[in-house]
């Protein structure tokens, strides 16, 4: 089978959790004998086109003369093109917004099958009228919907009444990365892994480990993962005196 999975963003540059998502659930499929294709944005100084570990091709759309929205555009024209060149059986777009509405409109077009799988932004944050009527379009226009958890597939079911189909997918995890290794003794560590935006709250776990410390004082935090907070919460947590206890 031919698959076109598309992903607002994509590692080296960026590691949330929906792009590690993407890019293991491209690797699997790719090991199971299917063709997979990535599309996303273009980042500065990375190739356009790219073989990851030999498995899959990468596509990184460059932005087009538009006046508007000029990444969207350019990455729905590009999606278009690897359509209808590579021939796809099926879309997959992680993110309902803006990757399922490239989805979606470039499997209208071609006429092929979409699966759009909801992040913990699409379901959880509040967003603008605009948004949330686009996000509305995408699930009624989807084939299937994918939600990461039980409590996902609840709050869609709650808020949108007009999904086809919808399952709940949980996050892959290698469970053998953890098998049989030897654990050398450590203090208590608290870690969290995962992008460092607002809607986190990672804010909130820094704010707790100065409570945690009266109690625990020889614990430590362990903030993996990078994004637009980063500096603002290593200021809360010097404003704090928790800096040395962050790492």
């Amino acid at each position: 089978m031919r698959i076109l999975i598309v992903v607002p963003q994509f590692p080296p540059r960026h590691l949330g959790g929906t792009e590690l998502q993407a890019e293991k659930m491209a690797c699997e499929l790719a090991s199971r004998g299917n063709h997979i294709y990535l599309i996303t944005k273009h980042d500065e100084g990375l190739p356009t086109i790219e073989k990851i570990d030999r498995t899959f091709l990468l596509y990184r759309c460059k932005k087009v003369f538009f006046p508007v929205a000029q990444t969207l555009t350019a990455v729905i024209l590009g999606t278009l093109k690897t359509v209808f060149s590579t021939n796809v059986d099926v879309l997959l777009a992680y993110a309902l917004y803006p990757s399922g509405l490239v989805a979606v409109l470039a499997g209208k077009i071609a006429r092929k099958p979409v699966i759009v799988w909801g992040r913990g932004d699409d379901v959880y944050l509040k967003t603008t009228p605009f948004i949330k009527m686009i996000k509305l379009l995408v699930l009624m226009s989807s084939d299937i919907v994918l939600a990461q958890t039980v409590d996902m597939k609840k709050h869609l079911l709650k808020t949108w009444k007009y999904i086809k189909y919808l399952v709940v997918v949980p996050n892959a995890v290698d469970l053998t990365l953890f098998n049989n290794q030897e654990r050398e003794p450590h203090p208590s560590v608290v870690t969290y892994v995962g992008g460092l935006r607002q809607v986190k709250g990672v804010n909130y776990l820094i704010k707790a480990l100065k409570i945690i410390l009266k109690k625990i004082p020889d614990v430590e935090l362990m903030i993996v993962g990078g994004g637009k907070e980063e500096e603002k919460l290593k200021t809360i947590a010097e404003d704090l005196g928790v800096a040395n206890k962050v790492l």
